[in-house]
Protein backbone atom coordinates (compact mmCIF):
# COMPACT_ATOMS: atom_id res chain seq x y z
CA UNK A 1 0.00 0.00 0.00
CA UNK A 2 2.53 2.65 -1.09
CA UNK A 3 -0.18 5.21 -1.87
CA UNK A 4 -1.23 5.54 1.78
CA UNK A 5 2.12 6.94 2.92
CA UNK A 6 1.95 10.09 0.73
CA UNK A 7 -1.73 10.53 1.53
CA UNK A 8 -1.10 10.49 5.28
CA UNK A 9 2.02 12.63 4.97
CA UNK A 10 0.28 15.31 2.91
CA UNK A 11 -2.73 15.26 5.22
CA UNK A 12 -0.70 15.60 8.40
CA UNK A 13 1.57 18.32 7.02
CA UNK A 14 -1.44 20.26 5.70
CA UNK A 15 -3.20 20.02 9.05
CA UNK A 16 -0.14 21.09 11.04
CA UNK A 17 0.63 24.06 8.79
CA UNK A 18 -3.02 25.17 8.69
CA UNK A 19 -3.36 24.90 12.46
CA UNK A 20 -0.10 26.77 12.97
CA UNK A 21 -1.20 29.53 10.60
CA UNK A 22 -4.52 29.96 12.37
CA UNK A 23 -2.86 29.94 15.79
CA UNK A 24 -0.20 32.49 14.81
CA UNK A 25 -2.77 34.61 12.96
CA UNK A 26 -5.03 34.77 16.00
CA UNK A 27 -2.14 35.76 18.25
CA UNK A 28 -0.67 38.40 15.92
CA UNK A 29 -3.96 39.53 14.43
CA UNK A 30 -5.00 41.46 17.49
CA UNK A 31 -1.68 43.32 17.67
CA UNK A 32 -0.98 44.30 14.06
CA UNK A 33 -4.35 43.83 12.39
CA UNK A 34 -4.45 46.95 10.23
CA UNK A 35 -0.89 46.53 8.94
CA UNK A 36 -1.47 43.04 7.61
CA UNK A 37 -4.83 44.02 6.17
CA UNK A 38 -3.20 46.88 4.28
CA UNK A 39 -0.28 44.76 3.07
CA UNK A 40 -2.64 41.95 2.00
CA UNK A 41 -4.84 44.41 0.11
CA UNK A 42 -1.88 45.91 -1.73
CA UNK A 43 -0.63 42.43 -2.67
CA UNK A 44 -4.05 41.39 -3.97
CA UNK A 45 -4.38 44.59 -6.02
CA UNK A 46 -0.91 43.98 -7.46
CA UNK A 47 -1.73 40.39 -8.38
CA UNK A 48 -5.01 41.41 -9.97
CA UNK A 49 -3.32 44.16 -11.96
CA UNK A 50 -0.63 41.75 -13.14
CA UNK A 51 -3.20 39.17 -14.27
CA UNK A 52 -5.23 41.84 -16.07
CA UNK A 53 -2.11 43.13 -17.82
CA UNK A 54 -1.14 39.62 -18.94
CA UNK A 55 -4.59 38.96 -20.38
CA UNK A 56 -4.84 42.28 -22.18
CA UNK A 57 -1.42 42.28 -23.81
CA UNK A 58 -0.88 40.52 -27.11
CA UNK A 59 1.64 37.72 -26.88
CA UNK A 60 3.45 37.04 -30.09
Amino acid sequence: MPILTPIYTIGIVSFVLSFSGIFIGCRLGTKVNWKFTLIGGVILIGLGTNILYEHLTVQG
